[in-house]
């Protein structure tokens, strides 16, 4: 009886090999996130959860707020990640809902086959919650345009809003879904769905426009190279054929291309796996593509997957062999994560280990003082989750902006002996601090300033100059806080206003005017002179605040961009 009972639950139709799967990845993921520290992001949007708003300068605030239910609960790094596996859970359970299987072993094996999705779903990113929700888009989609009605035209404006509040790639996800099926375009209620996403978006839209659409100008030009480097192309790609299973992708990406589904959500997910992958292919012939932003696309392919294969038996034996195999090697990865034997070997080649004893180290020095981080929003964001004491990022020019030029925690420190930990390349100090990860340097600032509440800007200049040449620039300086009193304790008489030219890998040197900042100033209108470089090439011109090392340099820097022509 019972043999016959065990043959019963293991039949390749038994829905047991569903309920398998989700105690693996529970079980995997439980170890996963309890077991291993924070990674630098992970702290950064655990320090997003401490800061509760209605923006980041990186990303929506979706994954600020699954952080900060998770770590009600449990104050530890289990308690960052608890709602993202938990979510990867329910995630499974909705693509099984949309997917319908009657071959349960082959669905469990598809997903199994994508080792993306097993070392991800317990990491605290905002990928997560945007495939949730993304997959929830494309269940009611489907129903939508099948029964339009103010109900689903309702759930679907929430779900789209939750999309969007989780990461901007979400506008992808409408973009080719529209595309999937333009008909819906005709829907009466479509646009009041649209109308009240809209709506519900608007906090976020004012979050950004108060700042002057930070997360846009970056995404969109800031972090986007000067250059092409083939580098970037060859990453790409085989970034995704891992992302999609090194045994499966190729293959299924071509039965995929081939493929007719039988519905709209197949059809929307078909267009949004193959947008994706076009869209981020082509993108990468422009800059640096992570792998992880086609995230959103992982559990529609593993659907996908399922469908393609479910009547085809070499394909069902080519996924279900890969699923197997997948399993085993995510949980010797995971091993080789959480392990105490390996803790040194993984810390020297990947960002899973070693940085809660790199803060502590840098805390044994520092002891009661707070702790700048010169260029490394994600060391200050571990040293405040590990330690629980002040420490802020500043930018020296160039450098990207993150979220640390919004907060106050660099003006909290104003006039207060600070520990800076520089960069070697920028500043390199006889003083040493030895950790697991690297060595690193640092100075004692007897006084610290900074001018994070200063927004600088500047009139765009002519795209092409002589070299050589003297440009007129006008600067319009304002002060975003209203009390003066705190900006002269902020800002030291030493504050001069500089410029500097940039070319990838080459920085001129820095060129002082003779305009100093006015500490109590609201908003001034400043006028300077600007010298073109001698050597012809395109050079990213900043314009920057600083002062002796002391005084640290504006994080909040203003760029433009010019070609410098031959004489």
């Amino acid at each position: 009886m019972f043999t016959k009972n065990l043959t019963g639950l293991l039949h390749p139709k038994s829905p047991a090999w569903f309920w398998l799967l989700i105690i693996y990845t529970a079980t995997a993921g439980c170890w996963q996130i309890s077991c291993t520290e924070l990674l630098p992001d992970e702290a950064y949007y655990w320090l997003y959860a401490q800061n509760p708003d209605w923006g980041y300068f990186d990303h929506p605030p979706m994954v600020a707020l699954f952080i900060r239910v998770g770590y009600a609960f449990f104050k530890h790094e289990a308690g960052v990640r608890i709602v993202f596996l938990l979510v990867s859970l329910l995630s499974l359970y909705i693509a099984r809902k949309i997917a319908k299987p009657t071959h349960e072993l082959l669905f469990a094996a598809a997903v199994l086959s994508l080792p993306a999705m097993q070392l991800g779903n317990g990491i605290a990113a905002p990928d997560i919650p945007l495939l949730f929700f993304a997959l929830l888009f494309i269940s009611l989609a489907g129903r939508f345009a099948a029964t339009p009605s103010p109900t689903y035209a309702t759930a679907l404006a929430l779900v789209t809003a939750a999309m969007l509040y989780s990461k901007y790639h979400a506008v992808l996800i409408i973009l080719f879904s529209i595309l999937a099926y333009p008909a819906v375009l005709r829907l009466r209620w479509f646009w009041v769905a649209a109308a009240l996403c809209a709506l519900l978006y608007l906090p976020h839209l004012w979050w950004q426009w108060q700042r002057g659409f930070p997360s846009v100008v970056y995404h969109l030009s800031s972090r986007h190279a000067t250059s092409w480097s083939i580098g970037y192309t060859l990453n790409y790609i085989l970034g995704q054929w891992l992302m999609l299973g090194p045994l499966i992708s190729l293959p299924m990406l071509y039965f995929l291309f081939r493929w007719r589904p039988p519905d709209i959500s197949g059809k929307l997910m078909q267009y949004n796996v193959i947008g994706f992958l076009l869209f981020f292919l082509l993108s990468s012939f422009r800059s640096n593509v992570e792998a992880n932003w086609t995230s959103p696309i992982l559990v529609p392919f593993a659907i996908l997957c399922y469908k393609v294969a479910e009547s085809d038996s070499r394909l069902t034996r080519l996924i279900t062999v890969s699923g197997a195999l997948m399993a085993v090697i995510v949980l010797i990865i995971k091993f080789v994560l959480t392990a105490h034997a390996t803790e040194r070997y993984v810390a020297a080649r990947s960002d899973w280990r070693g940085w809660k004893s790199t803060v502590l180290a840098v805390q044994s020095v520092a002891g009661k003082m707070p702790v700048a981080f010169m260029n490394s929003y994600q060391l200050a964001s571990l040293y405040q989750f590990y330690t629980k004491q002040v420490a802020t990022s500043v930018n020296t020019t160039g450098q990207r902006s993150n979220q640390f030029d919004y907060w106050q925690y660099g003006v909290q420190m104003c006039g207060r002996q600070v520990l800076l930990i520089t960069n070697d390349w920028y500043y390199r100090s006889p003083h040493r601090i030895s950790t697991p990860r690297c060595e690193l340097s640092y100075v004692n600032i007897p006084a610290f300033h900074t001018a994070y509440h200063i927004e600088l800007r500047a009139t765009p200049l002519r795209s092409d100059v002589l070299a050589g040449d003297t440009l007129p620039v006008t600067l319009f300086v304002q002060n975003k806080f209203t009390d003066t009193s705190l900006t002269a304790a902020c800002i030291s008489g030493e504050a001069t206003i500089s410029y500097q030219f940039i070319q990838p890998g080459h920085h001129l040197p820095p060129v002082s005017t003779t305009l100093n900042l006015n500490p109590r100033m609201q908003r001034d209108t400043l006028r300077c002179l600007v010298k073109a470089p001698l050597v012809p090439g395109r050079y990213e011109l900043y314009f920057t605040a600083s002062g002796a090392l002391s005084q640290i340099h504006i994080p909040l820097s203003h760029r433009l961009v010019i070609r410098v022509k031959q004489q």
